[in-house]
């Protein structure tokens, strides 16, 4: 009896240990719900070069024993083919950069995040709304990380020096601003041009001041179908507050017209961005990343910035915007960490940071309506352009760029070329996205701004 009590009293401390243990957390039971924490590195690539970008990256999982993050940034001009090359011989990264000119073309690679995980409502209601672009019927195709909005850049003195105290709200202000801002020698060449629009050439941000002006005006660009195919809208024409592709790519052009009013671009001036750092141009209309570059080219440049000039009378005030993405890769053996690590670098602290690095302005919408910060001085513009910004599913960046600038010779050579240029542009653009309903038709887009 002695050591049959002996025996049952061990028995039921052994078992009060066990059990303070666990209650304790020291000893985990299947039912317990642990916390997954991740395991090994996850690397993605980006196109992104800034070393400041490329040192935050790296270092974000610094502080997390769990798991790292390693940035490889690839060359731009051939990131599209390298991709395509690692899915095909299962080298592909665990995450990888896209925007709204490559997302559709790779959404088969991509692993859509599904809304159990983020419901749709949370997504757009998180972010700044043309994010919407990145929502597909599957979940969401990636992660918002950066926002660069188009915004107008200007030389306060040469605008000064006209007695002008503020840049044009709206886009017919211009009119009246060129035969003040228009400067030219004595053989008729340009000395100081007003704004560097109407030509590819001589404007890198050509294509995309074209796509601001539709978007601008209500023209999507491209859109989606009842059956979820994507289908272009450079072909529909309406004369009250447009679909105008005539309209808005003819206000273009005219600045580079020598028959127009606002002429005041060529193609013997230099590249735009660089005419308006020398002072041959007062206006350029240029991307928020661009900042820091034009200030750090020419530090004495009296330069400042303001808000995208809009068409008068349309109630929606609109900019264009670059988005990039986080997005999953389908082939990684590692997608649970990775969704930790685009969780990790995609939170409002790191994405906020890496903002500030590359002169963006944040993504999420409660930082975007937020008071700006007094130190960062064009903080307030960029943010209100964050909000008001818009975008298109570019099918091919190439390809389209093609397609516009075609179209702008056209126009600019006038007779039989212009007649057709529009028709040409519409059914262009219909053969692109011919063949990207045929690879990407189960992810396509479930809203588009």
């Amino acid at each position: 009896m002695k050591k049959f009590q002996t025996i049952l009293l061990i028995i039921f401390g052994v078992g009060a240990i066990f059990a303070v243990m666990v209650f304790a957390g020291y000893i985990p039971t299947p039912s317990k719900n642990k916390a997954f924490k991740g395991s090994g590195t996850v690397v993605i690539w980006g196109t992104i070069q800034d070393p400041a970008f490329i040192g935050y990256i790296n270092d974000v999982s610094e502080g997390i024993p769990d798991f790292k993050i390693r940035y490889v940034p690839k060359n731009p001009d051939t990131y599209e083919s390298e991709l395509i090359e690692s899915f095909a011989d299962g080298t592909a990264p665990d995450l990888f950069l896209v925007d709204n000119s490559t997302i559709s073309r790779f959404s088969q690679q991509i692993s859509p995040i599904a809304y159990t995980v983020m419901p749709q409502k949370t997504f757009l209601d998180s972010y700044a709304p043309a994010f919407s672009l990145f929502l597909s019927k599957n979940g969401i195709l990636a992660y918002p990380f950066l926002i660069d909005p188009m915004v107008l850049y200007y030389n306060k003195t040469l605008l000064t020096n006209e007695g002008i105290s503020t840049p044009p709200a709206y886009w017919d202000e211009f009119n009246s601003l060129t035969e003040k801002l228009t400067k030219r020698d004595p053989t008729g060449a340009f000395i100081q041009s007003t704004i560097s629009l109407g030509r590819f050439e001589n404007n890198l941000n050509a294509k995309d001041i074209i796509s601001l002006l539709l978007l601008q005006v209500g023209n999507p660009i491209i859109t989606t179908d009842k059956d979820g195919h994507y289908v272009s809208t450079l072909g529909t024409h309406k004369t009250a507050q447009g679909l105008s592709l005539p309209a808005a790519t003819t206000f273009f052009t005219d600045f580079a017209s020598p028959d127009k009013f606002v002429y005041s671009w060529n193609k013997s001036l230099p590249e735009a961005s660089s005419a308006f750092l020398t002072e041959r141009v007062v206006f350029y209309i240029g991307f928020s990343n661009e900042l820091f570059k034009l200030q750090s080219k020419n530090p004495n440049l009296s330069l400042s910035l303001a808000e995208i000039p809009q068409p008068r009378g349309f109630k929606t005030k609109k900019t264009y915007a670059h988005l990039t993405g986080i997005a999953m890769s389908r082939s990684s053996k590692n997608q649970g960490t990775a969704l930790l690590a685009v969780q990790t670098i995609a939170s409002p602290y790191h994405s906020g940071n890496i903002a500030k690095i590359l002169s963006l302005p944040p993504v999420y919408a409660s930082d975007l309506k937020t008071n700006p910060d007094p130190a960062l001085v064009y903080q307030g513009i960029l943010q209100i352009s964050a909000l008001r910004s818009f975008a298109w599913m570019d099918p091919n960046a190439k390809e389209t760029k093609n397609i516009f600038r075609e179209l702008t010779q056209s126009i600019l050579a006038g007779g039989a070329d212009a007649d057709g240029a529009y028709e040409r542009a519409q059914g262009n653009m219909e053969f692109l996205l011919n063949s990207l309903n045929k690879s990407s038709a189960a992810q396509v887009p479930i809203a588009t701004p």
